[in-house]
């Protein structure tokens, strides 16, 4: 399970980071991480919720469903309070 969370972790900070990295350099600042979360928030409520999740990850490219399950892993591994729903602190 840590390898797949690992492999996860790494493709998606390589998504997050060819659609959300405006300044080019490479990485994710904390502005553009928030934008990242605000582009999965899309009702604006503060949370990301499972529909919200898969819209997220579609509009991020992947449409492939093994890797689409590999990254809801990783974030639903983020829910601290079990609510169903990531918050932007969980997000981070």
């Amino acid at each position: 399970a840590t390898q797949r969370r690992q492999r996860a972790a790494v493709l998606l900070k390589q998504l997050l980071t060819e659609k959300f990295d405006d300044n080019d350099d490479g990485g994710i600042s904390a502005e553009e991480l928030r934008v990242a979360f605000r582009d999965f928030d899309q009702d604006g409520d503060g949370w990301v919720s499972p529909s919200e999740l898969e819209k997220g990850l579609v509009n991020l490219g992947i449409k492939d469903e093994k890797n689409a399950h590999l990254v809801c892993e990783l974030l639903t591994s983020h829910d601290d309070n079990d609510d169903g729903m990531i918050n932007y602190k969980e997000f981070l």
